[in-house]
C-alpha cells in the first residue's frame, strides 16, 4: 500500500502529537494534518484534495465527530473515516457508521491495530476493534432474545437434551441416558442450534439460562 495523506482530528493537542508520532512510525503515512474539531476537518478537506484517511474523534468542540462525518460524506465519498474514541457505547458506534465511518477504534489501541485499520479501510473494508465487535454482537444478541422467546418452541425431548448439554454431557453420554441413538442426539443438537440461532454450545447455554431452562449458578 502506498503511503496515505491523513487528517488527525482530536481536540487534545498532546494526544494528537503522540498519535502522530505513532502513525509516522508505521511508515504508511506521507502527509499528516492536525484538526481540533470537525470544522477544521472540513476546512482541511477543502484545502487539500489528496486526503485519503481521517482519524476522527467523536467528542470535539464546535463540531463533533459524528456531525463532521455526516458533513464530510456530503462532499466526499472516497475519503476513509476511522473513528478513534473513548466512547464504547453502542449508540455512538452505530451513529458513526450510519454517518459514514469506515472503521471504529478505541483509544486503547496500539500501533499495529492502527496500521491494520488504515490498510483495511484503504482496501475498501470496514474495520472494527475487537471490543467494538463484542459490543455490537452482544447488543444485537440481547435485542433478539425477546423475538426468540416468542418464536422458538422446544419440545420436551429437546429441552431434556438441552439441559444435559448445559451440564456438559457428551452426545454419547446423553444417548445412553435417554436410551436414544447417538445419531438422534446429534440431530437434536443441530436442531437446537438452528432453532435458537446459536453458533455453539456457549450460545445454547446462554439461551437456556435466559429462558429458564437452566438456572445460572455463576
Amino acid at each position: 500500500m502506498n503511503p496515505v495523506n491523513l487528517i488527525l482530528a482530536d481536540d487534545h493537542a498532546i494526544f494528537r502529537k503522540g498519535l502522530a508520532l505513532t502513525l509516522r512510525r508505521t511508515g504508511i503515512v506521507d502527509k499528516l494534518f492536525h484538526a481540533e474539531n470537525g470544522l477544521e476537518v472540513l476546512e482541511l478537506l477543502n484545502l487539500h484534495d489528496t486526503i485519503d484517511v481521517i482519524i476522527m474523534d467523536i467528542r470535539m468542540p464546535e463540531m463533533d465527530g459524528i456531525e463532521a462525518t455526516r458533513q464530510v460524506r456530503k462532499i466526499n465519498q472516497q475519503v476513509k473515516i476511522v473513528a478513534l474514541s473513548m466512547m464504547n457505547d453502542r449508540a455512538s458506534i452505530n451513529l458513526m457508521f450510519k454517518s459514514g465511518a469506515n472503521g471504529y477504534l478505541l483509544k486503547n489501541t496500539n500501533k499495529l491495530e492502527l496500521q491494520d485499520a488504515i490498510e483495511q479501510v484503504m482496501l475498501g473494508n470496514r474495520y472494527f476493534a475487537r471490543e467494538v465487535t463484542d459490543i455490537l454482537y452482544n447488543a444485537e444478541y440481547q435485542d433478539s432474545i425477546a423475538s426468540l422467546n416468542a418464536s422458538v418452541e422446544l419440545s420436551q425431548s429437546e429441552k431434556e437434551v438441552l439441559q444435559l448439554i448445559c451440564n456438559q454431557y457428551s452426545s454419547r453420554e446423553i444417548s445412553e441416558m435417554l436410551c436414544l441413538s447417538e445419531k438422534t442426539i446429534e440431530g437434536k443438537r443441530k436442531s437446537l442450534l438452528e432453532k435458537t440461532r446459536s453458533k455453539n454450545t456457549a450460545g445454547l447455554v446462554w439461551y437456556a439460562i435466559e429462558n429458564g431452562i437452566m438456572k445460572n449458578n455463576g
